[in-house]
């Protein structure tokens, strides 16, 4: 009995507040981004606007002051998210009520290790670009993520790869794209490019070509590409969670075992980690544990379009666990 992983599971853990007859209806989330260990703002950082699901809404690069601004919000609870090469990430969770919230303070603190020649080397080719590319990408990502159009995304994203061939990210975008329309072939070509544009240095796309060949059963191809993104990024769950998908795929267990506990400690609410969870338990014969990992998953997505199956299969395993009780009791009978 094989468990299989989807790449992609989103919990909706909090809805928009209707708004209030009269009153306010559209919000402002803003503030500023510092280095925590100069205080000096932080120019050109990247800022993700993201739903309480992990979706991405908007996003935008921080003022020569450090300030970003989302404007025109629902009431409703937000993510506000930076993942800057060479340091740790940050992910703030920020509800508006009925008032707006402009007085964030968001602190940039270094990580350790070769992380800095990383950020080095990528924010070198991000200062090189040109304005028509670094416009084109910004319409790519509002039609995406605002608009939901990914097929309406794909030419100017790949304006903007024509703009500037190594625009890393608009490959690694084009390499998403690819995946949600099932075309893995084109998906790994572009993501290849953002990994050899990035100079290996994009955890985020190593992690995503990982998660991708781990899709089509390639997990000795996988694997150094995961535990690549891990290097880079190790505070992210995602990394350690395509590196746990490989090693199990790869029959190494107890490894995969490891990465699992390292993307659970990190991010304890995505459902899909303990899909992976209850695999590991069920090549062990762990049924006691396969159980408490199908009662987390339900926790988490109880109406996901994997639940049926879950809770089908939960129903069985605890027959058997039933069936095994009873077994050892009438043997033991004088």
């Amino acid at each position: 009995m094989k468990l299989r992983c989807p790449s992609v599971a989103a919990l909706v853990l909090a809805s928009l507040l209707a708004p209030v007859a009269g009153a306010q209806t559209t919000f402002t989330i803003g503030g500023r981004v510092v280095y925590a260990d100069s205080n000096q703002t932080a120019d050109g950082i990247r800022i993700e606007l993201q739903r309480f699901s992990g979706e991405t809404i908007n996003f935008q690069f921080t003022r020569p002051n450090g300030e970003f601004e989302f404007p025109r919000l629902a009431r409703g609870s937000y993510y506000v998210v930076v993942n800057q090469f060479g340091f740790e990430n940050i992910r703030t969770a920020v509800e508006i009520s009925g008032t707006d919230n402009r007085g964030m303070m968001l602190y940039l603190a270094r990580v350790g290790g070769g992380q800095r020649a990383a950020t080095a080397t990528v924010s070198v080719k991000q200062l090189k670009l040109g304005k028509k590319a670094q416009e084109a990408y910004r319409k790519a990502m509002e039609v995406r993520y605002s608009k939901k159009d990914l097929r309406g995304s794909l030419p100017l994203f790949e304006e903007a790869i024509a703009q500037e061939p190594d625009y890393f990210e608009a490959h690694y975008e084009l390499g998403l794209i690819y995946m949600q329309l099932e075309l893995p072939n084109a998906a790994e070509s572009a993501l290849r490019k953002a990994i050899a544009a990035s100079d290996q240095t994009f955890p985020k796309a190593l992690a995503a070509l990982a998660a991708l060949l781990c899709d089509l059963d390639r997990y000795a191809d996988a694997e150094p590409l995961a535990r690549k993104s891990v290097t880079l990024d190790p505070g992210v769950w995602r990394t350690h969670y395509e590196l746990a998908r490989a090693l199990f795929g790869l029959g190494r267990t107890d490894d995969a075992e490891k990465s699992l506990k390292d993307a659970i400690d990190r991010r304890a609410d995505y459902p899909d980690l303990y899909l992976l969870a209850a695999n590991i338990h069920m090549r062990r014969n762990d049924l006691p544990a396969l159980v408490k990992a199908f009662d987390k998953y339900l926790e988490l997505a109880p109406n996901s379009p994997s639940s049926g199956s879950v809770r089908e299969m939960k129903s069985k395993v605890e027959k058997q666990i039933s069936d095994a009780k009873s077994t050892t009791k009438e043997g033991a009978r004088p």
